[in-house]
């Protein structure tokens, strides 16, 4: 995340971003611990840095104050269930996940029984009416994700009556891509274009402080008990060079933002 590519054209498709999270489960339980949330740089600063379940509630109950309680929501990008475990338990919400990911979708289905999960592309979201509508949609870190995010909040309009977006996006006035994550970090100004191109109306936006180097450190000590002999090629090392990157030069290029449209 730390160094800009040459190119910022978006160099992949959906399906390299379904092969990304792919394959068995078991090294992710290992990094992620047993609430299997991914939500790289927050920190619940009331909480132990080693305590990740409270982090990761943290991140997820950002957005309360924007999803009253028995809400229906459409989780875009719902990874493994997560956050809709959370929604469902604190939150009592009617949660529909949408993932590219079948192997996501499975471990979803097993966590969340209550809740629905959808295997299918966000830009071509294929939803029906009135059965799929949800009073929230929540994206969170799934945008940057997704190729042509036009398309996504264009398809998901009709269904969501409030929208909340949690990602990273780029500290520049330009946006950048970044092959290796499968993701493109746009610009404030990118996302602001791209949530009024969706048909939103935006209403609110902040940044949210991150202390990034305890964050880095405490990802990185995950990783490194997980696999303490050999950290396998793909995301694990990836995340593995990012923390030590910031750990030993600084926070990345990009500072993780919180947008409601409506």
């Amino acid at each position: 995340m730390r160094e800009k590519p040459e190119s910022d054209e978006v160099s992949w498709d959906s399906g390299t971003v379904a092969d990304f999270y792919a394959g068995e489960t078991a090294g992710w339980k290992e990094v992620l611990g047993p609430g299997m949330h991914y939500h790289f740089g927050s920190v619940d600063p009331a909480s132990p840095i080693d305590d990740a379940e409270a982090h990761f509630r943290f991140a997820v109950r950002q957005f309360y104050p924007w999803i009253p309680v028995r809400s229906r929501v459409l989780d875009v990008g719902c990874g493994w269930g997560g956050p809709a475990r959370i929604l469902v338990d604190e939150r009592h919400c009617s949660v529909h996940g949408i993932t590219i990911s079948k192997t996501q979708a499975s471990v979803f289905a097993e966590r969340v029984p209550e809740a629905r999960v959808s295997v299918m592309d966000a830009q071509e979201l294929d939803l029906e009416p009135v059965r799929d509508d949800a009073d929230v949609a929540i994206m969170l870190e799934s945008l940057t994700h997704m190729p042509r995010p036009d398309l996504v909040l264009r398809r998901l309009r009709p269904h969501a009556d409030l929208l909340l977006i949690r990602d990273h996006v780029s500290r520049g006035e330009t946006g950048f891509t970044s092959p290796h994550w499968r993701m493109r970090f746009p610009s404030r100004a990118e996302v602001r274009e791209q949530i009024t191109e969706g048909g939103f109306h935006l209403k609110h936006e902040e940044v949210l402080e991150i202390p990034w180097e305890v964050s880095a450190a405490f990802w990185l000590e995950n990783i490194r008990r997980a696999f303490p002999v050999f950290t396998p090629d793909g995301q694990f090392t990836l995340l593995r060079r990012l923390c030590e990157q910031i750990i030993h030069h600084g926070p990345p290029n990009t500072e993780i933002m919180l947008f409601v449209a409506e």
